[in-house]
Formats: structure tokens, C-alpha cells, sequence
């Protein structure tokens, strides 16, 4: 093999190649642990942040049962708040969804149904609710 003018191959004792290579190994091993801090520090992070989520979060709303109760309370008053009745359902005083009702949660029978039917009571769409 030819070698261009004034170059010289190193010799097998020259240690300037093993310098090179274990260089580049010590660079190797610092963008792993570098790589690593990062990974680590994103990892605390997330824990941090998913705590602090946990304890600024509001109290479960309450169940359906507990809504019916609400409302049946209000109209047993004689304190109707017609803002919390739902328009699709001009005859009956229904709240609106949510919850979400089935026919076995409300007294009324046979009512008519307008509009979007949040509730699902208007099964074959003829405008009447809760035929059954």
C-alpha cells in the first residue's frame, strides 16, 4: 500500500491510536450517564406533577340516586327552579343529563319528548316518553 508524500503510518508501538479510541469510549460513557440524568430527571418530574394532580383534584359528584333526591326534594317544596329542568321535556320537570336517567328514575309516564332527548326516553321516536 502507498501512502501520500510525508505521511508515516503509526507503528505498532505508537499509543496515539489506543488514545483516540479510549477517548472516544470516556465520550461514549459520558452521553450515556448524561442520557441517563435526563431519563432519571423527566422520571422525578412526572412523579412530582402526577402527586400534585392527585391532590388538587375536586370531590367525586354525586350519584344518581343522590341527584333524584335533590330533585325530588326541590319540587316536594314547592321551590320548582325551572333552570334545572330539562326543555326536551316541556310536560314534566326532568333534570338535565347528567345524570343519565332511565325511565325506572323518574314517577312520570307518557310525556312528551322534544328535541334531542338527552335521557334516551323516546326509544321509537314518536315523541312520547316512557310509554311503559
Amino acid at each position: 500500500m502507498t501512502y501520500p508524500k510525508g505521511y508515516t503510518p503509526p507503528s505498532a508501538g505508537d499509543r496515539g491510536g489506543e488514545r483516540i479510541r479510549g477517548g472516544k469510549k470516556r465520550l461514549r460513557a459520558r452521553n450515556t450517564a448524561i442520557v441517563l440524568l435526563v431519563i432519571f430527571s423527566l422520571f422525578i418530574i412526572m412523579i412530582v406533577a402526577g402527586s400534585a394532580t392527585k391532590s388538587s383534584r375536586s370531590p367525586s359528584p354525586p350519584s344518581q340516586s343522590a341527584a333524584m333526591m335533590e330533585t325530588t326534594s326541590e319540587s316536594e317544596s314547592g321551590d320548582d327552579n325551572e333552570s334545572s329542568c330539562d326543555s326536551s321535556y316541556p310536560d314534566v320537570c326532568i333534570p338535565s343529563y347528567p345524570p343519565d336517567l332511565n325511565c325506572a328514575d323518574v314517577s312520570e309516564k307518557r310525556f312528551s319528548v322534544i328535541g334531542s332527548d338527552p335521557h334516551g326516553f323516546d326509544g321509537d321516536y314518536d315523541d312520547i316518553g316512557c310509554k311503559s
